[in-house]
C-alpha cells in the first residue's frame, strides 16, 4: 500500500503483457519491503529469487482463490468437479513451482540481525516510504544513513559471532544430540544425523554457520570427542549391555543417553570427570541411579528433560 503505486508509476509500458509483468514485479518488490523485517527477525533468512517466485505464485495464487470460492459454492452439487480438479492441478503447480525455485543454487540467504538491526531496518523502510511520497532529498539521506548505520551494526554481529564458542547439549527424545560451535563452524555428535540436522537448524540459522560436520554416533556404545578445551565421554549402552571400564578414561564431561549405565558411579570415578549431564533418552528408572551417583562423587548435574543445557565460553 506504500510503495506499490509510487514504484509502479517509475516506468509505463504501452504493451498490457509487459505492463502486467512489471506490475506483478512491483508488487513483488512492495510486499518483500513490507516482511523484510519479519522474515530476517523470525526465520533469520530471506528468498534472492522472490520477484521470479512471485511472477508464477501470485496468479496460481488467485486461481486457487476462485476455484476453493467456487467449490464451496457448488460442494453439495455434482458440479463440484468443476472446481475439484483445476484447484488441485493449480495447488500441485504451485507446490512444483515454488519447490524448483527452492532448489535453484543460491535461492536464500541466511542472515540474523539483532534488535537493534530489527528496529533500524523498520526505520530505513518507512523512511524510504515517507521519501517517496514526499520527495525530498532530506528523506533520502536519512534512509542511506539508516542502511549504513545497518551494515555497521551487521559487521559487529558478524565479528561477535566469530568469536563465540560454546557446547549445546539438547533435549532431542530419543536421539542424543550435541552441538559445538567455534565461530562461524559448528560440529554436530548425533545417533541420527537427519534429526539433528533439522533440530538444529535454527540455532545454526542465528549464529549463520558456514561450515558444518557431523559425527555419526549411531550404533556406537562409547564415543569421545574434544569440543573448546572439554572432553566429553558418551555412553549410551543398547539395553542388558554393561560397559565395563577397564582403565580409566579422561573426561571433563560424562553424556549418559540411551540406557545410561549400570557402572555409572565406576565410570564418574575413572573418568575423573567434573560434570554429568543426562540426555533425555534415558529411561526414567535408571535417572535416579545416575542422580545419586552423581551426588555421592560430588559432581555437578545437569539434565536435558526440561530444555537444552548450554556449556558456554562465551566469547574469546
Amino acid at each position: 500500500l506504500i510503495f506499490y503505486r509510487k514504484l509502479e508509476r517509475i516506468l509505463f509500458f504501452k504493451s498490457k503483457p509487459v505492463r502486467w509483468v512489471w506490475q506483478l514485479l512491483v508488487l513483488s518488490v512492495s510486499a518483500q519491503l513490507g516482511t523484510l523485517p519479519a522474515t530476517l527477525w523470525y526465520f533469520q533468512q530471506t528468498s534472492n529469487y522472490f520477484a521470479l517466485t512471485n511472477l508464477f505464485v501470485i496468479p496460481l495464487a488467485e486461481l486457487i482463490i476462485v476455484f476453493t470460492m467456487l467449490l464451496v459454492l457448488l460442494a453439495a452439487t455434482p458440479l463440484k468437479v468443476v472446481a475439484q480438479y483445476p484447484l488441485k492441478w493449480c495447488a500441485i503447480a504451485l507446490n512444483k513451482v515454488v519447490g524448483w525455485i527452492e532448489s535453484l543454487p543460491g535461492s536464500t540467504s541466511n542472515l540474523s540481525i539483532t534488535i537493534m538491526m530489527l528496529v533500524m531496518l523498520i526505520t530505513a523502510i518507512a523512511l524510504l516510504g515517507v521519501w517517496l511520497h514526499k520527495d525530498k532529498w532530506q528523506y533520502g539521506v536519512s534512509v542511506v544513513v539508516a542502511l549504513l548505520l545497518i551494515v555497521f551494526l551487521h559487521i559487529k554481529h558478524i565479528d561477535m559471532i566469530s568469536k563465540t564458542e560454546q557446547t549445546v547439549v539438547y533435549n532431542t527424545y530419543p536421539y542424543s544430540l550435541i552441538l559445538h560451535q567455534q565461530g562461524r563452524g559448528c560440529t554436530l555428535y548425533s545417533d541420527s544425523v537427519d534429526a539433528a540436522l533439522m533440530i538444529s537448524e535454527p540455532l545454526r540459522k542465528q549464529m549463520m554457520i558456514k561450515h558444518l560436520q557431523t559425527v555419526d554416533l549411531n550404533d556406537k556404545e562409547v564415543a569421545t570427542f574434544l569440543c573448546d578445551t572439554n572432553r566429553y565421554l558418551w555412553l549410551s549402552p543398547q539395553k542388558g549391555h554393561k560397559i565395563v571400564f577397564d582403565n580409566s578414561v579422561s573426561a571433563d564431561v560424562l553424556l549418559f543417553a540411551g540406557r545410561g549405565n549400570q557402572n555409572a558411579s565406576e565410570a564418574m570415578m575413572k573418568s575423573g570427570a567434573n560434570k554429568v549431564i543426562m540426555l533425555s533418552s534415558l529411561p526414567e528408572w535408571r535417572r535416579e541411579k545416575i542422580r545419586e551417583s552423581a551426588i555421592a562423587n560430588h559432581l555437578d548435574l545437569d539434565s536435558t528433560f526440561v530444555g537444552a543445557v548450554k556449556i558456554d565460553r562465551g566469547t574469546n
